[in-house]
């Protein structure tokens, strides 16, 4: 039980069907009955992480006819629910899964309700049942009618008392199911430049955050400690009132805008669009720790709700030879049963959950907490502790299970609309174009989110699934400015999460929610992109043994094979085909390239490796760099000799490819 809560009534063989209405299904720290069976509310907070409320309302939606057929309705209402949290096997189902299943329940009643006839009837008559999906709008109710028939059916009408329809349901309901599937779009990737752009102002939110950092929260301990600063003098006359804090008649505390002043807060609350009011601080507060939040979303890979259940004590570092740090922060995944877990992330990730530390360490003050008291990770404190209990904009009182309550508002609801504006960037028509590279057979300038000059709308799984396509080793990442701010999190990544790590499996184990499972599984999708671009859609001059075996190839009967997308994916999937970013282009070799590890410059590399695919832009990069590196060097000297040689290789390589290419 979370928290100390004290366990509802037990169930199992031998106790009947149905429990009895005064079945407790929920009891409070203290013993408390908080829920019964025939409740048409159940509340399931006790049992729940972080303080969060769960209630499961029991309501029939529509008429349902006369009111025994409405208690009838409710009380299978009620069973199918008591079915999936006592008697349904394996770990138990995860809050959004059982609000999902209450929607489906729901929907089924208000069926049977106009067709005055019970739920079971609907599940065990192919006729009521198809008559259903077909009316029914949402495919995601459909997909939980489905699943709850699947488990009803494995039970048996031994043990749930009356029989359902096998596995006929599913091709009845599965028709409409893939239509629904089929109008769902996939997460798209964030194009490179805005991704760059969002994590650059990501990172500029929280430094405007640090420069006012002391001087915020000083004034936020002042507010705390004296309710009447910075009210009107209205405001301060009724809550003087109402709270019994003696005053002065006449005499004033000092206004907001006054506070702000003294505190040298104006510029940040006006460039922040803050109201000048400790609602205008407590949006401020909240404001700044999504913006946390979602740096850590950023450079971890987490979900939402994985950040947001954090632990106040989550950083660790790890220090390997050398005294290299390498970063980690330590929290539980959202799915199954909530296993302890670690992701890793850099430095960036670790400044943001200390910026959310501090704040919220103020809040534990208030309250008379003192978190860091713990040496290790306890669900007792969230991280990002909710700012309702300062009691700037209105009062919540302590939980009764004795867990604090996570903040609740996402930066992805309306709440922090302006906020947003000044983080996600107009679309261009490069980004665009880069979207259709990815996917060039969805219409993306068919569809309204995705309009040149318009703001790209954040979603939070972009982040998850740009940072396992983009935090990859594989080239598709041209931009300079995007590859300087993903490189640590790429090396960390590939050390951590690639396949055949030593760490792998301490880190993902079986969890195959755990972020790196996804990174693994876009390695090939990321080389694959990174192929098609550099390889066969080149938009520059190329070079190596590859190019012209390609070259050759897609001159001939195979070339339409070659240039479908479709296969060429499936291929780098299967993992027939790999494709590695290198110093001068990139290499196809399947497997570890013993010459590229030693010395990417051998003349067996350039000279006629069969895996190579060389970029001309690259090896001028190289060139360059090699060029400064060798002016630097004592000429005449062993190394000088040694990266001289180097460069001539570069520079003898460039000249045989432009002679090639008609443009020496």
């Amino acid at each position: 039980m979370e928290g100390g809560a004290i366990a509802p009534d037990s169930w199992g063989p031998g106790k009947g069907l149905t429990p009895a209405a005064d079945f407790v299904v929920s009891r409070a720290k203290d013993g408390t009955v908080l829920s019964r069976y025939k409740d048409l509310t159940w509340d399931l907070s006790p049992y729940q992480v972080r303080g969060r409320t769960l209630r499961l309302h029991f309501c029939l939606l529509g008429e349902s006819g006369a009111p025994e057929r409405a208690e009838s309705l409710l009380d299978e209402m009620h069973f199918l629910m008591f079915v999936l949290i006592w008697i349904r096997p394996s770990a138990p189902l995860t809050t959004s899964s059982l609000n999902g299943y209450l929607v489906a329940i729901r929907r089924l009643g208000a069926f049977a309700g106009r067709k005055s006839c019970r739920i079971r009837d609907v599940l065990n008559s192919e006729i009521r049942l198809a008559e259903f999906a077909h009316n029914e709008v949402s495919g995601a109710v459909l997909v939980q009618v489905r699943a709850l028939l699947k488990l009803l059916f494995k039970l048996g009408s031994d043990e749930i008392g009356f029989p359902v329809l096998g596995t006929i349901s599913k091709s009845i309901l599965d028709a409409k199911i893939s239509k629904y599937n089929a109008k769902i779009r996939q997460f798209p990737p964030i194009p490179t430049r805005i991704y760059s752009s969002i994590i650059t102002c990501l990172s500029f939110e929280l430094k405007a955050w640090e420069t006012v950092e002391k001087r915020y929260l000083a004034l936020l301990a002042e507010c705390l400690n004296d309710p009447l600063l910075g009210k009107n003098k209205t405001h301060q006359v009724t809550l003087g009132t109402k709270r019994g804090i003696s005053r002065t008649p006449g005499e004033y505390e000092p206004d907001f805008k006054t506070m702000l002043s003294r505190y040298e807060l104006t510029d940040y609350f006006e460039k922040a669009d803050l109201a000048p009011s400790v609602h205008g601080l407590a949006l401020g507060l909240s404001s700044v720790m999504n913006v946390a939040k979602l740096s850590i979303i950023t450079f971890t890979g987490m979900r939402n709700a994985e950040a947001r259940d954090l632990p106040y004590k989550c950083l660790e570092e790890e220090i390997a030879a050398g005294g290299v740090v390498h970063r980690l922060i330590c929290g539980r995944t959202t799915k199954l049963q909530k296993v302890r877990t670690r992701w890793v992330t850099s430095e960036e990730g670790h400044r943001a959950v200390r910026i959310i530390q501090r704040i919220a360490t103020v809040i534990y003050q208030y309250l008379g907490e003192n978190p860091s008291k713990s040496k290790e990770a306890d669900d007792t404190y969230p991280l990002f502790v909710s700012t309702s209990y300062l009691r700037l904009t209105g009062k919540i009182t302590k939980s009764s299970i004795n867990v604090f309550q996570a903040l609740s508002n996402s930066f992805f609801s309306e709440k922090y609309d302006v906020l947003r504006a000044r983080i996600q960037p107009l679309i261009e028509e490069g980004d665009l174009k880069e979207l259709e590279h990815i996917d060039p057979h969805r219409a993306w300038r068919s569809e309204d989110e995705f309009q040149l000059g318009k703001q790209w709308r954040l979603t939070e799984h972009q982040f998850r699934r740009s940072l396992a396509l983009y935090a990859q080793r594989s080239g598709l990442v041209s931009l300079p400015s995007l590859r300087r701010q993903l490189q640590h999190i790429t090396e960390e990544m590939s050390r951590y999460y690639a396949r055949g790590s030593l760490f792998a499996k301490n880190f993902i184990g079986e969890d195959k929610e755990h972020f790196g499972w996804e990174w693994q599984e876009a390695v090939p999708v990321s080389s694959g992109l990174a192929f098609i671009r550099d390889v066969l859609f080149a938009n520059e001059p190329t070079f190596g043994g590859y190019v012209k075996w390609i070259e050759h190839r897609l001159n001939g009967p195979e070339g339409n094979i070659l240039l479908d997308r479709d296969v060429t994916m499936r291929r780098f999937l299967n993992g027939e085909i790999e494709y590695r970013e290198t110093p001068v282009g990139g290499c196809t070799r399947v497997g570890p390239c013993k010459v590229v590890g030693i010395r990417f410059l051998d003349v067996d590399c350039l000279g006629g490796c069969p895996t190579l695919v060389g970029r001309l832009s690259k090896l001028e990069q190289a060139i360059k760099g090699q060029t400064v590196l060798v002016n630097r060097l004592m000429p005449g000297s062993t190394y000088w000799l040694t990266e001289k040689a180097d460069l001539d290789v570069l520079i003898e390589t460039r000249e045989r490819v432009l002679r090639t290419r008609g443009r020496a």
